[in-house]
């Protein structure tokens, strides 16, 4: 079958005649070469391939070098998540923008790489439960791979910030932030782009996980819902049981 070459270091496709990667320039003598078959791999490169493969990506990567790129794109998935969570919250009603952005980026890396790492092994022990065989290693590349399309998606949260400045990040829009109607407009168009991009993340990211551990994207359901399930149920064992001890207490 015919295969297709890609950077150890960046992704980026590699032709038969290339002797350096032409997006980070590394020698093609220096590094490992990835892989995978040319259907899994659209345009060249895992970033594009894990859309509508993941299985096939998300092999060749665990082949290769299961922890590829694994810890930055855990930490770019943290920040995504800290400005989703900023804008929620709206705290642009208290913090101006470059505060807000200097509390998210390192809070919100360090973040993404601690819950890839307490997730995996949540997943890794709960997988077990249902036949799954793939390391902490394999599932933590799996489980950011995965998330792939979410990352491409929370992207738009560069032109989001360059047009509205803080206004995504405040209760009232048009609360003195200087944004106007048309730019408004075309950052809720960007938020809906991020909504349908994570909700394909689910698609790959089930599917990722699946082929880290030997079975199929709806056992990688039922081990997601376990390792919910495992933090979950001892919280709300907690929770009972000091809704009921509290008031014998306070009533002794």
């Amino acid at each position: 079958m015919r295969t297709a070459h890609f950077c150890s270091k960046c992704g980026g496709s590699l032709f038969e005649r290339d002797e350096r990667c032409r997006l980070c320039w590394t020698a093609v003598a220096d590094m490992p070469v990835f892989e995978a078959s040319a259907a899994a791999t659209s345009e060249g490169s895992p970033f594009v391939s894990m859309w509508f493969n993941p299985r096939d990506t998300v092999r060749g990567i665990l082949q290769r070098d299961p922890t590829h790129l694994v810890m930055p794109l855990a930490a770019m998935g943290g920040i995504l998540q800290g400005l989703d969570r900023a804008s929620g919250k709206n705290v642009g009603d208290v913090l101006s923008l470059p505060a807000i952005l200097a509390i998210v980026i390192p809070l919100g890396a360090v973040g993404g790489m601690l819950g890839l790492y307490m997730g995996g092994a949540l997943l890794h022990f709960t997988g077990k439960w249902i036949g799954g065989t793939g390391s902490r290693e394999d599932i933590r590349a799996s489980v950011a791979w995965g998330t792939v399309p979410a990352l491409w998606g929370g992207l738009l949260w560069i032109p989001i910030i360059l047009l509205t400045g803080r206004a995504m990040f405040t209760s009232d829009l048009d609360d003195g932030t200087g944004a106007s109607a048309s730019m408004l407009l075309i950052a809720g168009g960007c938020l809906l782009v991020q909504v349908g991009a994570a909700l394909w993340s689910v698609f790959t990211g089930l599917h990722s996980l699946g082929e880290a551990q030997g079975f199929s994207a709806w056992k990688a359901l039922a081990n997601g819902v376990l390792a919910g399930l495992v933090i979950l149920v001892p919280l709300v064992v907690i929770v009972v049981g000091l809704a009921v001890a509290l008031p014998m207490v306070m009533s002794a």
